[in-house]
């Protein structure tokens, strides 16, 4: 049996290292303008850093031709 495990959008994505270093900032600045960001904004935004993530949910795959195992992380 062999097996795969295949990560998409993990913790080392550029996207997510820049939303992690910079929202911070963002929501500072905003604040300083009496501003916020939509809560649909930050929800999606803080729902990035676990996307990729196996603890966050996965798809366990098995090919029925050669028994060949795949767990693909949710995106």
């Amino acid at each position: 049996m062999g097996a795969t495990v295949e990560f998409r959008g993990g913790r080392g994505e550029l996207l997510q290292q820049l939303v992690r270093q910079g929202l911070p900032e963002l929501r500072r600045a905003l604040e300083e303008r009496d501003r916020w960001l939509p809560r649909h904004v930050q929800r999606e935004l803080q729902r990035l850093f676990v996307c990729g993530d196996p603890s966050e949910g996965f798809g366990w795959l098995v090919c029925g031709a050669c028994d060949h195992h795949r767990l693909v992380a949710f995106s």
